[in-house]
């Protein structure tokens, strides 16, 4: 009797332990600070699909991101806002092959109250001030090949008049909006999705300025399988919508 009664609640306990929810597994991210809403939006509709998978996502300039990840951080999958970033860890031996995973696109904003008449991006050697990022981070990159085709359709007067409005570089695309609102300026080159995010008027640059942003993601070499189900997940289809409405479009 008493070893039945052994045997039934083990046949319980193996059953109650069968029906518990599996522990949860943690990707840590690094993405570029251009993808903090979106990657929000993206994070909340994974994890309703899948409850038990943990997504933490650490956001910073992709350039400040790369020198923490060769430094050693702790990351799963890495974000960047262009391909230079993720290629120098690939060639470090610290992550795979870089995937394009989504494409945004520079713009430029105008305070509503600018004393200028700006209603041209050829206007904006007209500022009063303009706020752009650092050289160094990849949104300062995409900046100065603007001006570089810039001087081939205005010429080096245009290109060095809109430089001479340069009131302050900034780090990222969200601190330079952080700076024109805070600041005299009146005038700044971002990303489309900063802008929407910010909820502030943009423009589309002249077709004959525009550069091609395009996003890329790559895995740590010793990544695991949720940190790989996640990348292809964010590069589907049913993610898709979600990316389009924060100003992002498929590769």
């Amino acid at each position: 009797m008493l070893e039945a009664m052994r045997h039934a609640w083990l046949l319980v306990g193996l059953a109650l332990f069968g029906c518990q929810s599996p522990q949860s597994s943690t990707v840590n991210v690094m993405a570029a600070s251009s993808l903090r809403e979106v990657m929000a939006d993206l994070t909340c509709a994974y994890q309703r699909e899948h409850p038990n998978q943990r997504i933490v996502v650490r956001h910073e300039g992709s350039h400040i991101l790369r020198a923490q990840a060769k430094a050693g951080a702790d990351f799963d999958l890495f974000v960047s806002a262009n391909q230079q970033q993720s290629d120098a860890l690939f060639q470090a031996g610290l992550t795979t092959k870089a995937q394009p995973i989504a494409l945004n696109s520079l713009v430029w904003v105008v305070k509503k109250r600018s004393p200028a008449e700006l209603s041209s991006f050829w206007h904006l050697d007209q500022a009063e001030g303009l706020i752009v990022a650092v050289p160094t981070c990849p949104i300062g990159q995409y900046t100065l090949e603007v001006l570089a085709k810039a001087r081939h359709v205005r010429g080096d007067s245009f290109v060095h008049a809109l430089k001479a409005r340069v009131v302050s570089r900034e780090a990222n695309t969200k601190m330079v909006l952080a700076k024109l609102q805070m600041s005299n300026a009146d005038a700044a080159i971002v990303y489309k999705s900063d802008a929407m995010a910010a909820e502030m008027d943009w423009s589309a640059l002249p077709p004959q300025v525009d550069v091609q942003v395009t996003l890329f993601a790559a895995l740590h070499t010793k990544a695991r399988q949720p940190a790989k189900r996640w990348l292809h997940w964010l590069r589907s289809e049913k993610a898709l919508p979600i990316w389009q409405k924060r100003g992002f479009e498929k590769p």
